[in-house]
């Protein structure tokens, strides 16, 4: 095998894109180095020429892949780049992505823990390290090379501040998908990314409890894809009903935010028509009056997750917003206990396009409206029955070989189905992978099922205790 400097690598070497990924930390260390060592062998044997990087340079922990002309990926050998010893540890790890048309889309690795990667060599491909901190991180974004980037993610980094969040946006202006999910960001962070980045069309500020006003969403005329989860402080009925103007909707998630009502979501309904997810799980302040007026607005609705509204929702509310929902895919409501045998029957009957269902903890669901959902809905590829305690054995044995697309389904705390029934279902539904981690719902003080008998009582030694108004006196007769 012939091996030569990464800077005089002949064609087709300079042509190799590399990407930094992150260790598979299901697999040790020393299993990923015989696999890539192996991988090397292999591909020197056949004559390739491997690339030597210079000692400290490359993405973290050894992580280099490439391909050339579509092949599978290369590893060359090389050092291990060390972390940066003054960074804070931490495992969340934030990225940003460019997509260039001409050659082709990087991706990079960053956090306050790994090295930021050096724009001198990204049109190589390479990524170099240069320092662990918010300056390099705003030095970073203002290079001239990016731009064109459209893609910043900066999920789960609570480390960096509001300033530094601010700036980074101000760098980007052609930004399309942002996701500042569980971040400091507040209203002057998201006004100034508003303002910078006229053109966006995803933004995900989930769990952002600094924001309290996001008005300035509604000048985003593009926005096609919004996630404001958990966000009570911010997401307000005012706000809600406002977000009519945002007529390119498509994917909208205002789960767990307690300002979403009936009354937001009928004046939603007038003005966004183009939905096709939907997330209201949580939501305390919906009834069936804002569900069936959402879903009645937007019929090309493919997924909808209505769980953990057991007190709002009724049986006959969801199946009218179903059954207008002919192209429904994924449907949650698991935890919902009020529905049972209308929701079930209007899912078998109007909604065949169902892949995926979930309806965990529905203790009201029949033997009846299984056969009525495994037969009506032929493309079902994936079924949570967690929980559903009314169902009997034989149904189960019968009903689910009937799903021919059937890839997952989910039975724990079913205590009807026994072990040797559920034996015979992987046997018959070889192509199926069973789920079950509890027969029944067990009490977490209460360790019968595990030990097989009642806890014994710890033995404690009983103190005597003398008789009261009695001293002993020293001396006296022996």
């Amino acid at each position: 095998p012939k091996l030569v400097p990464w800077h005089q690598a002949a064609t087709p070497v300079p042509t190799l894109s590399y990407s930094a990924v992150l260790p598979d930390l299901r697999r040790s260390a020393a299993t990923r180095r015989a696999e890539v060592e192996a991988c090397r062998a292999h591909r020197l044997a056949n004559g390739e020429t491997e690339v030597v990087l210079p000692p400290g340079e490359g993405p973290p922990d050894g992580n280099l892949k490439g391909t050339v002309d579509g092949e599978e990926p290369l590893r060359p050998a090389r050092p291990a780049v060390p972390r940066c010893q003054s960074a804070p540890q931490r495992r969340g790890v934030s990225y940003l992505t460019a997509h260039d048309t001409d050659k082709g889309a990087y991706q990079f690795s960053f956090s306050l823990q790994r090295p930021l990667p050096d724009m001198k060599t990204v049109h190589d491909g390479l990524c170099h390290g240069t320092g662990a901190d918010e300056k390099v991180l705003r030095e970073f974004v203002a290079s001239k090379n990016l731009q064109e980037f459209e893609h910043l993610r900066l999920g789960d980094n609570r480390l960096l501040s509001a300033e530094a969040l601010s700036g980074t946006a101000a760098h980007l202006p052609h930004l399309k998908e942002v996701c500042l999910r569980g971040t400091r960001t507040n209203n002057e962070v998201l006004a100034n990314l508003v303002s910078s980045c006229p053109s966006l069309t995803s933004l995900d500020i989930s769990d952002c409890d600094e924001l309290t006003d996001l008005i300035p969403i509604l000048q985003l005329s593009e926005l096609q894809i919004l996630k404001a989860c958990s966000c009570n402080k911010a997401v307000t009925t005012n706000f809600v009903s406002a977000l009519k103007v945002a007529r390119k909707l498509e994917e909208l998630n205002l789960s767990y935010c307690h300002g979403v009502t009936d009354k937001a979501l009928q004046s939603l309904a007038g003005g966004c028509r183009a939905l096709k997810k939907l997330s209201l799980a949580g939501c305390p302040a919906v009834t069936d009056v804002g569900l069936v007026a959402i879903a009645s607005a937007n019929p090309g609705i493919e997924e909808l997750s209505v769980t953990v509204n057991s007190e709002n929702l009724t049986d006959e509310g969801v199946a009218t917003a179903l059954r207008g929902l002919r192209r429904l895919k994924v449907f949650d409501c698991s935890g919902c206990t009020g529905l049972s045998q209308k929701t079930l029957t209007t899912i078998g009957r109007y909604c065949e396009w169902v892949e995926e269902l979930f309806v965990g903890k529905l203790r009201d669901l029949k033997d009846e409206h299984l056969f009525q959902v495994v037969r009506g809905c032929p493309r079902l590829r994936l079924l949570d029955l967690t929980g559903c305690s009314s169902l009997s054995e034989q149904a189960l044995v019968e009903a689910i070989p009937l799903a021919r697309k059937l890839q997952r389904i989910c039975l724990s705390m079913i205590p009807s189905l026994s072990e040797h029934a559920l034996d015979y279902l992987r046997h018959r539904a070889k192509g199926v992978t069973f789920e079950r981690h509890l027969s029944r719902w067990c009490d977490p003080n209460n360790l019968k099922l595990y030990l097989g008998s009642e806890v014994p009582a710890a033995r404690t030694k009983k103190v005597k205790e003398g008789k009261k108004g009695k001293k002993k006196k020293k001396g006296g007769k022996k």
